[in-house]
């Protein structure tokens, strides 16, 4: 449990640092343009995390009773859910523009170039979520507790370097 409390405010930290250093770096407007693009392709992620969240302790289950076939083979089956989800973030992705429009109108002006990186960190994050499910399935949260520690010790520090040389994309590519 406290590994996993561990892991939680390592993300919340690493989340909520990223708004921080994209106002520092690029002012309190780029924090909207990286929010809304972000909570727009989201929708994808959100729908994929939903699906994934019943595997974990059925991967729990499966490695209890070392049913590696059914682990396998329903790991194979989100391989093919999550190609699914990555040709729905490229959809959003095509369609950003129209959909900013009609959603935000003029008040605010999204760069593609934000929806795009923003669109290359989820579908990693939503390849690594399946991992992550498996992972915590069979109880290997050692190795996660590790990754996720590194990855904010490291965040930060190359946020705020790529942040001062890309601006927000910096920031982006950092997270992913």
């Amino acid at each position: 449990g406290l590994k996993f409390f561990i892991i939680q405010i390592q993300v919340i930290v690493l989340y909520q640092s990223t708004n921080i250093i994209i106002s520092h770096i690029s002012g309190p407007e780029a924090v909207s343009q990286y929010n809304i693009a972000y909570k727009y392709l989201g929708i994808s992620t959100m729908v994929y995390n939903i699906i994934l969240t019943p595997l974990w302790p059925a991967f729990t289950d499966a490695y209890a009773l070392k049913d590696y076939i059914w682990m396998n083979r329903i790991y194979k089956k989100m391989c093919m859910v999550y190609l699914l989800v990555l040709f729905c973030i490229i959809l959003l992705t095509a369609l950003s523009p129209l959909i900013y429009h009609l959603w935000i109108g003029d008040k605010i002006e999204i760069p593609f170039e934000i929806t795009l990186f923003i669109s290359f960190f989820l579908a990693i994050n939503s390849w690594d979520a399946l991992q992550v499910y498996m992972i915590n399935g069979v109880g290997a949260v050692k190795l996660q507790t590790n990754v996720v520690l590194i990855g904010l010790i490291l965040h930060i520090p190359l946020a705020l370097f790529l942040g001062n040389k890309l601006g927000v994309i910096g920031v982006i590519l950092s997270m992913t």
